[in-house]
């Protein structure tokens, strides 16, 4: 597998899985660019890369969270967190799971990711415009909250529908601030990554691995590590900014584009 090409997928994983437009609709859709159908073990990589970068990223935060879980103390205020974060991982598990051959079946359909990233697009822009709640409290994440962003999440592994997008703009029409909506939204992907990761995985556990992809896997998942830490910093700043509705104009031509050049 060549590297040039490595590098530009690390680029676009990197970018795109952590701003609200696609990373799997771009991915595809770069993919098909390229002329190329990498393997199952670079695309496992890409996604290893990016969770790293979140883990990188959020280093400070998880490591309570998860001793709070380890304790099974879900009463303070990061058990709290670590409880909502996994409620919210049961609803992606489940529909990540029971769909995951069907959203498989989309990646090679132009058609259909183009719809998808319009529809991404509507969502945030639906998102960007709500109005915020009327009293404090519905500002915060509760359980019916992270249960809802769980199915938002699950329902993005199809290709053109944003993770970060699905999940921030559930969140912030549910009434919670649009800068918490977005690092909550970092914070779930860490258990979906590594979930779509292992499964992915274990399907290719046994299968073996030529020196070439091996390398190229290598390059390409730490240039998704580096872009990825970046882009995820520069979309908090943008949200802080009230920049939400640029991605969602972002997603709507890209999704046309798409639909006019490619379908």
């Amino acid at each position: 597998m060549d590297f040039l090409v490595a590098i530009v997928l690390g680029i676009v994983q990197g970018i795109t899985e952590w701003l609200p437009v696609s990373s799997s609709g771009h991915l595809a859709i770069a993919q098909r660019l390229l002329g190329v159908v990498p393997p199952l073990f670079f695309d496992v990589a890409l996604h290893a890369g990016t969770f790293f970068a979140a883990l990188w990223f959020f280093r400070k935060e998880i490591e309570p969270i998860v001793r709070a879980a380890c304790r099974f103390d879900f009463k303070s205020k990061h058990g709290k967190l670590a409880k909502l974060i996994i409620i919210t991982t049961i609803p992606t598990a489940i529909v990540g799971i029971a769909f995951h051959d069907f959203f498989a079946s989309l990646f090679m359909r132009p058609d259909f990711i183009g719809v998808a990233l319009i529809a991404t697009g509507a969502w945030l822009y639906a998102a960007h415009v709500s109005k915020p709640a009327s009293h404090r409290y519905a500002h915060e994440i509760s359980a019916n909250k992270a249960f809802a962003v769980g199915l938002a999440q699950g329902i993005a592994v199809a290709p053109g529908i944003s993770r970060s997008g699905a999940t921030i703009g559930a969140a912030k029409l549910l009434g919670v601030n649009v800068v918490e909506a977005t690092r909550y939204s970092f914070l779930v992907a860490l258990p979906a990554i590594a979930g779509a990761a292992l499964y992915e995985g274990w399907q290719i556990a046994k299968a073996p691995i030529a020196n070439d992809v091996l390398a190229a896997s290598m390059v390409g998942g730490l240039v998704a590590a580096i872009v990825g830490f970046y882009a995820m910093g520069a979309l908090l700043k943008w949200m802080k900014e009230g920049k939400m509705q640029l991605f969602a104009e972002y997603c709507v031509v890209a999704g046309a584009l798409v639909l006019i050049l490619l379908a």
